[in-house]
Formats: C-alpha cells, sequence, structure tokens
C-alpha cells in the first residue's frame, strides 16, 4: 500500500517541476523569445553590418543561455530524486537556491544579449525595438484567467 507521505511527496515533486516542462514548451525548449526576436529585427531595416553584429551576438547567447537551461534541468532532476528519497529540508532548501540561481543567471544572460543588441542599434531602431518588447512583455504578462488576478489565480485563496 501507497502511504500517504509517499503520494504528498509525489505530488510536491510534481508541483516544482512542471513549471520547467511548461517553460521549455512543446518543442524541448526552443521557445518563442528566439522567434519573436528574430521578428522585431527583421522589422528594424538593420544595414549588413548591424544584421552581421547583430547575429554574432545572438549565436554568443544563445550558447550562454543554453547552458544555463540544461542546468537548471539537472538540478530539477535532482531536486526531484531528492525529493524522493527523503532528503532533509535543508538539503532539499540548498538544491531550490541552485535552481533559483541558474534562473537569475539565465535571466541576466538573456539582458546582456539585449543590451549588447541596443548598442547596434540607432535611436530610432532602439525605440522601435523597445516599443515592440513593450508590446511582447504586456501580451505575455497581462492578468486574465490563470495569471495574476485572473479568476483561476490563487491570490485569494485562505490556506
Amino acid at each position: 500500500m501507497i502511504s500517504r507521505k509517499t503520494v504528498m511527496l509525489a505530488i510536491l515533486a510534481g508541483s516544482l517541476l512542471a513549471p520547467t516542462a511548461f517553460a521549455r514548451g512543446p518543442h524541448g525548449g526552443k521557445g518563442r523569445h528566439g522567434k519573436h526576436m528574430k521578428k522585431v529585427l527583421e522589422a528594424l531595416d538593420l544595414t549588413e553590418a548591424q544584421k552581421t553584429k547583430i547575429k554574432e551576438i545572438r549565436k554568443s547567447g544563445k550558447d550562454s543561455v543554453r547552458n544555463k537551461r540544461e542546468d537548471a534541468r539537472k538540478h530539477h532532476e535532482e531536486l526531484h530524486a531528492a525529493m524522493l528519497a527523503g532528503k532533509s529540508k535543508a538539503e532539499l532548501s540548498a538544491m531550490h537556491e541552485k535552481i533559483i540561481a541558474g534562473k537569475t543567471a539565465m535571466m541576466r544572460a538573456r539582458f546582456e544579449q539585449m543590451l549588447a543588441i541596443r548598442d547596434v542599434l540607432t535611436e530610432e531602431q532602439r525605440a522601435a525595438f523597445f516599443e515592440a518588447m513593450q508590446r511582447r512583455h504586456g501580451r505575455h504578462h497581462r492578468g486574465g484567467p490563470g495569471g495574476p488576478g485572473g479568476p483561476d489565480s490563487d491570490d485569494d485563496l485562505d490556506l
């Protein structure tokens, strides 16, 4: 018979791992970020020199982010195994901190890439670039069903 503790650990482990699976998307990590960036850049009327420089920036940034994503995936798997193995709260917390640090490093790498691309653009191109990025940010981070403040959110749960 499966104990209640085993079931609860499995549920907890699944809830910790699910966001990573969804973040990678159906194509194993090849999400919309790169496709959207490419679309935005194509609309900026770049010179050949700008295209070449931005391509170099994106290629070097892609490798960095890919490595950080792999590290995060590995840390998630380790946390899952540790949860099932009954490791202590302190050990699990330390492993969770590694995951958080990895996500922070990935975000930092993407931001650095964006700054490097910004330096290649003219003032007019920068304005158009950041306006498009704002539109994207607004579309993907507004409230609504399942989002912050939406009817399916946990904001008002009495736990």
